[in-house]
């Protein structure tokens, strides 16, 4: 969401300097014009607007030459002034300026001097090492054309038990593809538009998956080399030659792609389980106080916390009141941003230790915390919430823990139980479940990210990567708008779920 929100003011910053429709190539110039600070981090010049953008003095240069590393990421490129990027060619940086010591050092300082800041915009530490680099590392390139990643080592492994290479006559033949020459194909052929409007991969919404198999699915195995020896070609030269013709596959690729993700249901992994960790590992020291609010009785506890992670909020319930005026104090000298006021570090006195880490005082249920050997552990999360429907028909609801669902399941009780007093099981909703609304603006199916203690349902569209849709209705309000429980298989079909 950050790049995305660095994109947009991009557009934006493209569009006051009278860029009507700003190229993905303009946003990427502008991206790596604000990360540099404004230089060519092989010239030292200050970059102009005019200059980059409308006289093509300074080009995109890939730091890990594109034809060895077939790393075309942003993580690879930076500014350069055409000549030096011609004079650069295939080689790395060490490679092509460090004959001129002078030269190579004052390239190395501007490069240091462009690290981002805390927070800030800048170059990351790796693509300063990567500029720095002496070499590219024996394995890099193979990775990236072979995608040697474990996971798919392992998979395709998987695969060819089924389909074993049987040479020319193999009906199925197992083989990994490059990330980065599927990025290429999928843009060539247009394909980021259908779940984008700004022609960018957009992960955002799950079903950018399916397009990425079906460019894999489409992907020869001479793509791959096509487009190294072309990067080669135009890395080594300097100039623009002709781009290998990588055709789609079929001419309404598009159009059938756009139909086809139209019609995906996501499904989600349903988490029942009980297993795993069933409670936070952090032990809470009991206070013996409470604190009631509405119609809840909340138990003070207290837990250590180093002060670098403390929010603004957490300063205020630091429990020692000498050590908290000191860390206000000294947060509030510093900016007010308790992310960005350490190291170094306050002092309990002049010659006192450092205050590194703070006790603070933290409000929770009774029920929702767990013994501990030294103390009390919160529970975490909740395995379900059972909603019933009394018999004046109003909403109750239970949500059971982890914690408590494992102790069910161990003394042999129900895990969900089906009864409730008088009251009637209306459903049950555990992460990864799917709800159905019948109609209103909610209608459709609804995927439940989590349930609250509250008695409220963390819900999100299932095609939802980046919690965009989320909404929070309570146990009534499922109930009246009348949402039903339905189970989605792997391949997307849809019935009825029965607890």
């Amino acid at each position: 969401r950050k790049q995305e929100n660095a994109r947009k003011d991009a557009v934006n910053g493209l569009k006051a300097q009278g860029i009507a429709e700003p190229s993905r190539a303009d946003i990427e110039k502008w991206l790596l014009w604000k990360e540099s600070g404004g230089r060519d981090p092989y010239s030292g010049d200050h970059l102009g607007f005019d200059a980059l953008f409308r006289e093509g003095l300074y080009e995109v240069e890939h730091i890990w030459p594109r034809s060895r590393s077939l790393d075309d990421s942003f993580a690879n490129k930076t500014l350069c002034r055409r000549d030096l990027n011609l004079l650069k060619g295939n080689r790395l940086p060490v490679e092509a300026f460090s004959a001129d010591p002078d030269q190579w050092a004052a390239m190395k300082t501007r490069v240091a001097e462009m690290l981002a800041p805390r927070n800030g915009v800048g170059m990351s530490r790796g693509k300063i090492r990567r500029f720095l680099a002496d070499s590219i590392p024996d394995d890099f390139t193979t990775r990236q054309l072979n995608d040697t990643g474990y996971a798919a080592r392992q998979a395709a492994g998987f695969l060819r038990r089924l389909w074993p290479d049987l040479g020319p006559q193999s009906p199925v033949n197992v083989q990994t593809v490059n990330g980065k020459v599927t990025a290429h194909l999928r843009r060539l052929w247009g394909l980021n538009n259908i779940l984008s409007d700004d022609g960018e991969k957009t992960r955002a919404d799950h079903r950018h998956h399916a397009i990425d198999a079906l460019v894999v699915a489409c992907a020869h195995p001479g793509i791959t080399a096509r487009l190294s020896r072309y990067w080669q070609q135009r890395d080594t030269t300097g100039s623009e030659i002709q781009r290998p013709q990588l055709t789609p596959p079929w001419a309404t690729i598009r159009e059938d792609a756009t139909a086809a993700v139209a019609g995906i249901t996501v499904s989600h992994r349903v988490r029942k389980k009980i297993s795993g960790p069933l409670h936070k590992g952090t032990v809470y020291g009991d206070t013996g106080l409470e604190e009631v609010k509405g119609k809840t009785t909340y138990r003070l506890f207290t837990v250590r916390k180093a002060v670098a992670a403390l929010s603004k909020g957490e300063i205020a319930e630091i429990r020692d009141p000498s050590v908290r005026k000191t860390v206000k104090d000294w947060v509030s000298d510093r900016g007010g941003d308790p992310k960005k006021a350490f190291p170094p570090y306050p002092v309990v006195s002049p010659e006192g230790p450092e205050i590194r880490r703070v006790r603070i005082m933290v409000k929770q249920q009774m029920s929702l915390m767990a013994p501990a050997t030294t103390g009390f552990a919160d529970l975490g999360s909740n395995h379900h919430i059972a909603i019933y429907v009394g018999e004046d028909g109003r909403a109750e609801y239970e949500v059971v823990s982890l914690f408590e669902a494992a102790r069910r399941n161990q003394s042999r009780e129900p895990v969900i139980r089906r009864k409730r007093g008088g009251a009637r099981l209306f459903m049950s909703l555990s992460p990864g479940e799917a709800v159905d609304y019948p109609d209103g603006n909610k209608r459709g199916l609804w995927i439940v990210k989590g349930v609250w203690a509250d008695g409220r349902a963390v819900l999100e569209r299932p095609t939802d990567a980046s919690g965009l849709t989320t909404t929070r209705p309570g146990v009534a309000a499922l109930i009246k708008d009348q949402v039903r429980k339905v189970s989605i298989d792997p391949i997307g079909r849809i019935r009825i779920a029965h607890d």
